[in-house]
């Protein structure tokens, strides 16, 4: 009887030494199923957050609405300013605007 051999699972190789997006360093924004929303204030990504954990759709369209939300689109060049968990302050090169937005949606280490 023959044995399978498991395959190698693939190694990730962090582009940046933390392997993570950090305070400072200038990264670009990842391509994902749409734009990005990025808010301008940490308390409106987290009253996002728990909306969008409770299924609320109406409170979760209020809450974009009212919290003054951009979207970032893939390959925008940002500027990282200050960190928090699993999320991320950034700074727009091109326009100079911050707003905070999902550790996912930027690339560890890019530039």
């Amino acid at each position: 009887m023959m044995t399978r051999r498991p395959e190698a699972a693939p190694v990730f190789k962090p582009a940046s030494p933390s392997g993570k997006a950090e305070p400072g360093e200038t990264v670009d924004v990842v391509a994902g199923d749409a734009d990005w929303p990025c808010y301008a204030s940490a308390e409106a990504f987290q009253d996002l957050a728990k909306w969008i954990i409770l299924d609320d759709k109406k409170n979760v369209n209020k809450t974009l609405r009212d919290a003054h939300s951009i979207n970032l689109t893939a390959g925008l060049q940002v500027k990282i300013i200050d960190a928090d968990f699993g999320r991320r302050k950034v700074r727009i090169l091109d326009s100079g605007r911050e707003c905070w937005v999902t550790i996912e949606a930027l690339a560890p280490g890019s530039n």
